[in-house]
């Protein structure tokens, strides 16, 4: 079904026509020039996936569920050299592919010992809590606030054999006060979203009170001219210890130690 009505559509051309002309007659923007066409789902609903492909991260193979492993990877995937992590993103964020997601997963091999309890802070796709466990973690503990992220996580969790006494999700914001989580204090925390949302779990009484002694905190999401900042954020709080930041394009990532 259309997701507005003719009259609907109507107005927000209309509005978006009368914007416009007040905008271009002060010099802003150029004459518009508006053409409509109807989508149809078919048309676009499976496109992306062309373009989604393996990518292998060290010793982590992130696999498209509709993929196979490439040949060049067979024998060590099947001798269990590298680690094949089948995912199916969907509308979640987390594919493999985006800078502040690699840089998360470029440091996992380093922090990641065996028997870890994980938190995923905005877990998307649940990329970040699955390849833990797929390294050696116990168990993670993925958050969300979009409901939407449910299935795909749900659906991941199954491609991969994941059971949910490993990964749990839970919808929740853990910035509001008393929130109580499974299997603190953690050895390990994710928090891939935007540099506001990082500095908000850098500052004392957010993400160190889910944090265990020496807990290792991974951010990412970061854009370089937010890098500062964030950097600053960490440092006011005496609970962590910054120790590295990293650049990928773009895009940067903080890693701080629980004192």
């Amino acid at each position: 079904d259309p997701l507005y009505s003719s009259e609907e559509e109507a107005r927000l051309i209309g509005r978006l026509r009368d914007s416009w002309a007040l905008a271009a007659a002060a010099g802003q923007l150029p004459p518009l020039v508006l053409t409509s066409d109807i989508s149809r789902e078919e048309d676009w609903r499976d496109q992306w996936k062309q373009f989604y492909k393996p990518i292998r991260i060290q010793d982590l193979l992130i696999l498209p569920a509709w993929e196979e492993v490439p040949e060049d990877c067979r024998q060590e995937a099947e001798e269990g050299r590298i680690k094949c992590l089948r995912l199916e993103p969907g509308t979640a964020f987390g594919s493999g592919s985006h800078e502040s997601t690699r840089l998360c997963l470029d440091a996992l091999p380093r922090w990641v010992k065996g028997g870890e309890r994980v938190l995923d802070i905005g877990c998307g796709s649940g990329i970040l809590g699955l390849a833990a466990l797929l390294m050696g973690a116990d168990r993670v503990t993925g958050t969300e606030l979009d409901p939407a992220c449910r299935p795909v996580v749900d659906n991941n969790k199954a491609l991969n054999r994941i059971t949910e006494e490993r990964f749990q999700l839970l919808e929740a914001d853990l910035l509001e006060p008393d929130i109580d989580l499974p299997d603190q204090p953690y050895d390990l925390i994710f928090c891939n979203i935007l540099a506001p949302v990082v500095i908000a779990f850098a500052a004392p009484g957010a993400a160190d009170r889910f944090a265990g002694h020496g807990c290792i905190f991974i951010t990412s999401g970061i854009y370089k001219e937010r890098r500062d900042e964030v950097a600053a954020a960490f440092r006011q709080n005496p609970a962590w210890e910054l120790l590295e930041c990293n650049i990928l394009g773009d895009w940067v990532s903080f890693i701080a130690r629980r004192k």
